[in-house]
């Protein structure tokens, strides 16, 4: 059985409410860039009523920029081809709004040198790897020569060097400086154990939990196991000097329907980084579990989930797969039950869902992250925060999701 981790793999698609028809017009700006930050000439941009009905059509200009008259509630779509569609949706537009679409910006990095990371060795140590904010490099032998890019170059920061017997050293506040050296302390240290103790498990709901825990040395490998018992404890390394640490927690659920795949939940904890435990009560902690249904005539997406069940966005991520034509789709609003999902014009009307589409991996997330709390002001550049959201694994974030259904009505 798979599990649906496509949020923290792709862009995510982001479902918001439409305005009434009548209300206030106004232009509406979209500005379609790449991850250069190079604006994108020529991406046809399609201005959406209220309702889901087309409004405009207009091909962005040497600027990246592409301008049309929209009421309140209306919506925006970028569609980029290249090898397939590439389509991004942000729906309850304002007049006056100014988009920025496209994919997110990475700041322009290029090698700028090494710095040399000196430790003692370790007696029948096969290899060491050295970790740190600026890269890391796994090295059978001493002195590490990590490289540095220009963004990281002359910046402070802590550094680990794990051996391959499990122990490690760290220093802290040392220079990233091209051409420099940063020497480890002596001693040797093996990490301690961090338990993450599950209580309130239900095993006939729950058919996997999994951990791993963050801290700025990296990311431990995910330890997981299958529930048997209304509790479970998983174990895992933890370095004692972690100023900080995020344990991510993660649930996987059989949906009731036999859908193709299981759902999924994930929530990042900000912990102490000295921390030896931390215990997740399922029973207080954990998400709703979602419902969710295309229907392919009427382009409706209706999400199911208890009635008090709020989030601060709902995305669906959507492949609309013919025989020689793949569309991913990526639509971007403030969470809500149920969206009509705007049509695009005849030239694209494959990317539009229709009965009979085979359907991959679509999923529809419940977002719960305090950076999109309203949604008035992340409209702008809701695209990179999204993508952020799904790379940057923030503390206090979590989410909640599950496969579509299709059905025809």
């Amino acid at each position: 059985m798979r599990h649906l981790t496509r949020l923290w793999l792709t862009s995510t698609i982001v479902f918001a409410a439409c305005g009434e028809a009548g209300e206030p017009s106004g232009p509406v700006t979209v500005t379609f860039r790449d991850s250069s930050t190079a604006p994108v000439p020529n991406i046809p941009i399609v201005f959406n009523h209220a309702d889901g009905t087309v409004a405009e059509v207009v091909t962005t200009d040497a600027d990246g920029r592409a301008t049309a008259v929209l009421e309140a509630g209306g919506s925006v779509t970028a569609i980029e081809q290249r090898l397939m569609y590439n389509i991004q949706t942000v729906l309850d537009v304002q007049p006056g709004d100014e988009l920025t679409l496209g994919r997110a910006a990475a700041p322009a990095d290029h090698w700028a040198g090494t710095v040399t990371i000196n430790a003692t060795p370790v007696e029948g140590a096969t290899w060491y790897k050295a970790v740190s904010a600026c890269g890391e490099l796994q090295s059978t032998t001493l002195p590490i020569k990590l490289d540095l890019g220009t963004v990281c170059a002359g910046t402070r920061g802590s550094v680990i060097v794990w051996a391959s017997d499990g122990t490690y050293t760290v220093a802290t506040d040392v220079e990233f400086a091209v051409g420099g050296k940063i020497t480890m302390p002596p001693t040797w240290k093996s990490p301690h154990d961090f338990v993450a103790s599950f209580t309130h498990v239900d095993p006939a709901v729950i058919y996997g939990l999994e951990v791993d825990r963050q801290t700025p040395f990296g990311t431990t490998p995910k330890v997981g196991a299958k529930p048997t018992e209304p509790s479970l404890s998983l174990t895992l390394p933890a370095v004692e000097e972690a100023p900080s640490a995020t344990l991510g927690v993660r649930a996987y659920h059989v949906t009731p329907t036999g859908a193709w795949s299981g759902q999924i939940q994930g929530t990042n904890l900000p912990i102490a980084g000295d921390a030896t435990a931390h215990e997740y009560d399922l029973s207080t902690e954990l998400r709703p579990w979602l419902g969710a249904r295309i229907s392919y005539i009427r382009g409706l997406i209706r999400v199911d989930a208890p009635d008090d069940t709020t989030a601060d966005l709902v995305s669906v991520y959507l492949v609309i797969n013919h025989p020689q034509h793949l569309c991913y789709r990526t639509i971007i609003g403030p969470a809500v039950r149920e969206v009509t999902v705007p049509t695009l014009p005849a030239e694209f009307a494959l990317c539009n869902t229709a009965y009979g589409d085979a359907l991959d991996n679509d999923a529809v997330t419940y977002v719960w992250w305090s950076e999109l709390h309203d949604y008035d002001l992340v409209r702008a550049d809701i695209v990179a925060r999204i993508e952020r959201f799904a790379t940057e694994r923030p503390a206090t974030a979590s989410f909640s999701q599950t496969p579509i259904l299709g059905q025809a009505q």
